[in-house]
């Protein structure tokens, strides 16, 4: 057999047996390279109750607020804590959690100035930011410092004392489907104040007094309570109570300056309070503290985990709205002694109303705004005018 011959059949035999074996694999006659898995990285995330803060305080009075943070995921989360739109302390400003691991985070600031600040906490992690929203509502509390009113040439002047009592109650409840979950949220409050007004009414025009004098806080009490529950998937993840009670230990004594407009037949058809000779847009006259007991719980990896706090850092006050509304409703004659008595109702809306005093000194806390965005707040008031 010639060279070339061989050369071929030696071809032919080799590609023969590369054949074979590449069938043969095909059939599974030889396993594969096992497929290595993909691990899926160990994610952690935060949540944090509560969701929202909201505050009326006085001007440059300090804020203070905690959050529960918990890691629901199931890696490690290295967190940073900041204020946004706020300026103030975070404790701690960084912080590490392991899956299933909580802790309590606390802010404090002050408002230098009044006005509605929105702000938030935000904590900061790997691929995220959660945010709880602060609202602070910033009020002036009180007239000190501020000038009087300039005195009418007109000369005529009267001195008087209106005691008002006013009773307040209001009860509030909403729901609201999230995804595949619920909010439900509940709450009442009732206050009651005992007010001296002592004046002196200088006559400023045909229907118009301007008032100086003292404003005096003899009893301001508050009985608050709420409830805020969220479901996912029929069941029960979180639950927030506060209970909170308040009253006042001692007289509370303030400056005060009013412009009274009367009807030709001598009732109070509008008052306006004055802060350095301008109409206030609100003002709180603050009686003293409340203790708030809260209880907080939300469901874990192990379970539900509950954590009670008391805390003493809410204000109680008497809203200037309060005063207004009580000579104004009742047909009070300054000028007439006797008893006034009536009812009325009061019902506030939205961010601005709900923080103003009219709502906010007579609570520890409320429902969430998007579960309600408007409260009726029910008065029961009497005004005795009398000589001083």
């Amino acid at each position: 057999m010639s060279k070339v011959a061989l050369s071929a059949l030696a071809l032919a035999l080799a590609l023969t047996a590369v054949f074979a074996a590449f069938f043969y694999w095909k059939s599974g006659g030889v396993s594969r390279p096992p497929e290595i898995p993909r691990l899926k990285p160990e994610v952690p995330k935060l949540e944090a109750r509560p969701e929202k803060f909201e505050f009326t305080v006085c001007v440059g009075e300090e804020v203070r607020g905690e959050v529960r943070v918990e890691n629901v995921g199931k890696g490690k989360a290295h967190v940073f804590a900041r204020l946004r739109r706020h300026k103030g302390t975070v404790t701690p400003s960084s912080f590490v959690l392991g899956a299933g691991g909580w802790r309590n985070v606390s802010f404090s600031m002050r408002v230098p100035k009044p006005g509605l600040f929105n702000g938030s906490l935000a904590l900061i992690l790997e691929g995220g930011v959660v945010e709880i929203p602060i609202v602070v509502n910033a009020t002036e509390c009180h007239a000190a410092g501020s000038t009087p009113p300039p005195a009418s040439p007109s000369g005529e002047e009267f001195e008087v004392v209106l005691s008002i009592a006013v009773n307040a109650e209001a009860e509030e409840e909403g729901r609201k489907a999230v995804r595949d979950g619920e909010e439900h949220c509940i709450s009442s409050l009732a206050a009651s104040e005992e007010v001296d007004l002592h004046l002196k009414l200088r006559k400023a025009g045909a229907d118009t007094y301007r008032a100086t004098g003292k404003v005096v806080v003899r009893k301001c009490r508050i009985a608050y309570g709420s409830l805020y529950i969220t479901y996912l998937r029929g069941s029960m993840i979180s639950r927030q109570e506060v209970n909170a009670l308040g009253e006042n230990e001692k007289k509370y004594v303030y400056d005060v300056y009013l412009v009274l407009k009367t009807w030709s037949d001598g009732t109070i058809s509008g008052v306006d309070f004055l802060v350095n000779d301008q109409p206030a847009k609100d003002l709180a006259y603050p009686a003293g503290g409340v203790k708030a007991e809260v209880s907080m719980c939300a469901r874990g990896a192990s379970g539900f985990v509950c954590a009670n706090r008391t805390l003493t850092n809410f204000t109680i006050c008497v809203s200037y709205l309060d005063i207004k509304y009580a000579l104004e409703k009742l047909n009070v004659n300054p000028l007439k002694e006797g008893v006034y008595t009536g009812f009325f109702d009061v019902t506030v809306t939205g961010p601005e109303g709900i923080a103003s005093t009219m709502y906010a000194c007579k609570t520890a806390a409320k429902c969430p705004l998007h579960l309600v965005s408007s409260i009726t707040i029910h008065f029961t008031a009497r005004v005795e005018v009398k000589k001083p």
